[in-house]
């Protein structure tokens, strides 16, 4: 049996999960897992893991983060993370991270734990 490690299935564009999971074990993929890239792409995943009996990995994509601080796209000529980085506080001194953002991160990996313990379905963390 093999198992597909990287398959988007909440990505929109698959209207029927089911179908798609049918289709890959006929070709002998006997599971699929499910990165998340979003707090709720997470909860998505969580969801399709249980429903179908598949396994889910559940984090927060680097070019997802600025969501978390209600941003997107271009600000002002600004890149995103030039701008997240400003508007988040996020300073690198010699090596160490430090942050002053008003507990959003911390909220975000608190949100991610719940997820996490939510269900026996998820894989891993990344």
């Amino acid at each position: 049996m093999l198992i597909d490690t990287h398959c988007h299935l909440t990505d929109e564009r698959f209207t029927d999960i089911g179908k798609v999971l049918e289709d890959a074990k006929r070709a002998g993929v006997g599971k699929v897992i499910t990165p998340s890239t979003s707090i709720t792409d997470a909860k998505k995943a969580v969801e399709i893991a249980e429903k179908y009996e598949q396994y889910c990995l559940v984090g927060i994509h680097p070019e997802e983060v600025e969501t978390l601080y209600g941003l997107g796209g271009d600000q002002q000529g600004v890149s995103s993370q030039d701008y997240l980085h400003s508007k988040s506080g996020i300073a690198s001194v010699r090596g160490t991270e430090t942050r002053n953002d008003g507990g959003v991160l911390d909220k975000a990996m608190e949100e991610m734990e719940k997820i996490i313990k939510s269900s026996k379905r998820v894989a891993g963390v990344g």
